[in-house]
C-alpha cells in the first residue's frame, strides 16, 4: 500500500465527510460499487444509498451481480425500474444513444432525490481521455463527481477496492446490452433479450466477460486477453457454433483483438503472493479515517 493511495483514500473519505447525505448511481461495477461502500462507511445508511436503473438495457448476470454486492455489504439500494425502450430517441439508436439513455436515467434519480441530498457519479480520471458522450448530463444536472474531485483512475479505484477487500477490484467493464446492437439499428425488447440470453450460455463455457454484438444475422464475439486460445479449443469451438446455430445466425465471427483485462502492471502492484497483515493494517486505518459507520441490515 503506497503513501499516494493511502492519501486519495484519505481525500475521498473526506469529501464525503462534507457531505449532508448522497445518492449514489450505481450499476454494480467496480467505480459504483467503491463509491457506495465508501460513502456508506462514512455518512452510514441513512445518509448514503445506492439509485440502481433496472431495465431491459441490465444483462441478467450483471442485475445479478450488482444486488448481491448490495446485499453482501448491507449496502442501502432504491431500484428504480425503467422503461428506456418508451423513448423513440433512444431505439433509434443514433449517436445520441448514450446521452439520451443516461440524461433520462438520471433525471428519474434526480426527481427522487431528497432535500439537501447529493447525485454522485463514478467518473474516474481515466474515462476524461476517452469519448464519453454521457459525461455532459452530469454537467447539466448538476452530478458530484467525488474521483474526479479526489484526482482519483480507475488503477487506483481497483486498487482501493482491492485493499478493501471488495470482490469487484477485477471485475471486467459491462456496458449495457445497447451498446452490442450495431449503431443505426433500432434497439427492440427481443434483440436484447437474444442478447442477454447468448451472453450467459457463454459465460457457462467459462468465456466471462465475452462482448457479443448483433449485426443483422451475424453474429460477433470479442473475448477477453488470453481467451482466444481457450474459444478455439476443439469442444468449445462446436458449442459457441451450436449457439449462433440456435439463435439462427447464418455466421459467427470472432475477433482477434481481445479485450483487455486487468493491466500486469495493477497485479504486480497488489501482488497476489503478499502476506495478507498489511491489507488487515490497512482496513484497520480505513475505519479510523472514515469514521466507520458499523454495517446494519438496511431493506432492499
Amino acid at each position: 500500500m503506497s503513501t499516494e493511495l493511502f492519501l486519495k483514500l484519505q481525500s475521498l473519505c473526506d469529501w464525503f465527510k462534507q457531505q449532508d447525505s448522497v445518492a449514489v448511481a450505481y450499476s454494480g461495477g467496480v467505480d459504483s460499487s467503491l463509491l457506495l461502500y465508501i460513502g456508506t462507511k462514512v455518512l452510514g445508511g441513512k445518509r448514503c444509498r445506492g439509485f440502481f436503473g433496472d431495465s431491459c438495457l441490465i444483462g441478467g448476470t450483471a442485475r445479478a451481480s450488482a444486488l448481491a454486492f448490495a446485499n453482501q455489504h448491507n449496502l442501502t439500494l432504491q431500484r428504480f425500474k425503467l422503461d428506456p425502450l418508451a423513448d423513440p430517441r433512444l431505439v433509434e439508436n443514433s449517436e445520441k444513444r448514450c446521452y439520451i439513455c443516461k440524461k433520462n436515467t438520471y433525471g428519474s434519480f434526480c426527481a427522487e432525490l431528497k432535500k439537501s441530498e447529493v447525485l454522485l457519479d463514478g467518473t474516474n480520471l481515466d474515462d476524461l481521455k476517452m469519448d464519453r458522450p454521457g459525461f455532459q448530463v452530469l454537467q447539466e444536472l448538476r452530478v458530484a463527481t467525488p474521483f474526479l474531485d479526489c484526482e482519483i483512475s480507475k488503477f487506483a479505484i481497483r486498487s482501493l477496492s482491492y485493499h478493501l477487500g471488495l470482490s469487484t477490484w477485477d471485475k471486467l467493464s459491462d456496458s449495457c446490452l445497447a451498446t452490442r446492437v450495431k449503431a443505426g439499428s433500432p434497439i427492440v425488447a427481443s434483440t436484447l433479450l437474444r442478447l442477454d440470453q447468448i451472453g450467459m450460455e457463454l459465460h457457462h463455457l467459462g468465456l466471462e466477460g465475452c462482448r457479443v454484438q448483433i449485426h443483422g444475422q451475424e453474429l460477433f464475439l470479442t473475448v477477453h486477453t488470453g481467451q482466444i486460445k481457450q474459444t478455439l479449443n476443439n469442444d468449445i469451438f462446436k458449442q459457441v457454433k451450436g449457439i449462433g446455430k440456435s439463435y439462427n445466425f447464418t455466421k459467427v465471427f470472432l475477433d482477434l483483438f481481445e479485450r483487455e483485462g486487468i493491466l500486469p502492471s495493477l497485479l504486480d502492484y497488489i501482488g497476489f503472493e503478499a502476506d495478507t497483515a498489511p491489507q488487515k493494517q490497512f482496513l484497520g486505518h480505513f475505519n479510523d479515517m472514515s469514521g466507520f459507520q458499523p454495517e446494519t441490515k438496511q431493506q432492499h
